[in-house]
């Protein structure tokens, strides 16, 4: 295993909506875990299961919260989370499922970081991520 494969990956920005589609269009590709970071409300907390799930619009995102148990949520709050996507079988703890038709799957984030964002302004920082994606986009940063 190369060095670039045992370090810990940055989480790529997105929106729950986005990963969801995402993630139902590429589930047959990618099999790996993926490190991302997303912002949404605690809408469900069980903390028999260390889940929580958070809510952006429509799409809702199951958590995993297991390495971060000592982190306090509130129903209701803003929270921004790093950590690592991944697909669950039916015999799973819960989540998204994956592509519709009763296949079982769920989408799980395992969280590695999670902290409180309440005060952010939620549309501000949706236009600043469009904003640098259109900038990296534009200089060919894509990735990095």
């Amino acid at each position: 295993m190369s060095a670039n494969e045992m370090s810990i990956q940055h989480g790529e920005i997105f929106f729950l909506h986005e990963l969801l589609q995402q993630q139902q269009q590429q589930q047959q590709q990618q099999k790996h875990e993926r490190s991302v970071r997303v912002v949404g409300r605690c809408v469900e907390i069980n903390t028999q299961q260390q889940r929580v799930v958070l809510q952006d619009r429509a799409a809702t995102l199951a958590v995993d919260i297991e390495l971060i148990a000592d982190q306090h949520f509130a129903m209701d709050g803003l929270y921004q989370i790093i950590g690592e996507l991944r697909e669950e079988g039916e015999g799973g703890r819960g989540g998204e499922e994956v592509g519709g038709g009763g296949n079982g799957r769920r989408l799980v984030l395992r969280a590695r970081v999670a902290r409180a964002v309440d005060g952010m302004d939620v549309s501000l920082y949706e236009q600043s991520v469009r904003l640098r994606r259109a900038f990296l986009e534009k200089y060919k940063m894509v990735g990095k």
